[in-house]
């Protein structure tokens, strides 16, 4: 890979944009990348000059689709990992969802059988009473 340093930095447009006379909005990027519009300064050096710039220009570009494959890579692995989170969450969240059922049903398993208990006792207090009363009545 040729060094950087020994390509020529062209100057920027006085505009800022250069031969782009409008930046096209994301609908508008084709399947192919447009054909580049070289200037007149451009055309005017001599062939190995250009030729360096190109380089140059597609070191450059790859740096930067690099830059983008590593970022997107970085961006993969946070997504597999979030998605799996997710996953796990839903299995804890249903498992706390059948433990809070269990638990919800032995509670009212053991409420029911309390209430039984207390109407048994009541049943028997209330024939104990008669019990009582029949005691002291002389029966």
């Amino acid at each position: 890979m040729p060094e950087d340093n020994k390509y020529p930095d062209l100057p920027p447009p006085p505009n800022g944009l250069g031969d782009l006379k409008e930046i096209k909005p994301i609908r508008g990027i084709r399947e192919r990348a447009p054909q580049i519009r070289w200037g007149n300064e451009y055309m005017a050096w001599p062939i190995e000059k250009r030729l360096d710039y190109a380089e140059k220009l597609a070191s450059s570009m790859n740096h930067a689709a690099d830059i983008l494959q590593q970022e997107r890579a970085k961006m993969l692995v946070l997504i597999q990992n979030q998605e799996a989170q997710l996953k796990s969450n839903a299995v804890a969240y249903g498992n706390q969802g059948q433990l809070m059922h269990k638990e919800l049903t032995s509670a009212d398993a053991a409420k029911q059988k309390l209430l039984q208990e207390n109407l048994d006792l009541k049943a028997q207090v209330k024939t104990l009473t008669r019990q009582l009363a029949d005691l002291k009545n002389g029966v």
